[in-house]
């Protein structure tokens, strides 16, 4: 039942969060790349002057200090089979779950009949959409260039970083399109 795969998702969104938050917290860090050919004289890589190597250096590099605002699209074409359903409805729950958790700004795009429709608008809990986001329901073909042009649209107006992540089993339908887009 949905139910019973929501628990599921819940029950994993911990793990995904723990991860992302540690991803998070470790790119917004200030950090220092040794090994460069230029920048500051690196004590610890003196060593290697001996042999004739010159990446000695280290180069300041300030953390990443973005908010960012993701997007999901998730393909429910009729090429999605029951298996392949399932496994991209609890991917997109867990994740946008755990984005939620740890504050990230996350809406949902769908791929079903032919068009990109919005499931989950931005500032919306997952929690309450969720009769929405595990129906299993697959038909039509795989607009991803509706999809990103839905996104670039919601997106127009953010001063957040703008992600889109896109869980499909195969290409769009107008690839020359989508390139384009």
């Amino acid at each position: 039942t949905s139910d019973q795969r929501w628990k599921k998702c819940m029950d994993e969104k911990e793990k995904k969060a723990r991860v992302l938050r540690q991803r998070l917290e470790r790119s917004r860090r200030d950090s220092y790349r040794r090994g460069k050919k230029n920048g500051m004289v690196d004590g610890m890589s003196l060593g290697k002057v001996a042999a004739n190597q010159l990446d000695v250096f280290k180069q300041y590099s300030p953390g990443d200090d973005k908010e960012y605002a993701v997007i999901i699209s998730v393909d429910r074409s009729g090429s999605m089979g029951s298996e392949d359903i399932d496994i991209a409805e609890r991917a997109t729950v867990q994740f946008a779950l755990a984005m939620e958790d740890i504050g990230i700004d996350v809406s949902i795009i769908e791929m079903y009949r032919n068009e990109a429709r919005v499931v989950l608008p931005f500032n919306v809990s997952v929690a309450t959409m969720k009769g929405d986001l595990l129906t299993r329901n697959t038909g039509g073909g795989t607009p991803l260039t509706q999809v990103i042009r839905v996104a670039k649209e919601r997106m127009k107006n953010s001063e957040k970083f703008p992600v889109v992540l896109s869980i499909t089993d195969g290409s769009p339908d107008k690839p020359e399109e989508y390139l384009n887009e």
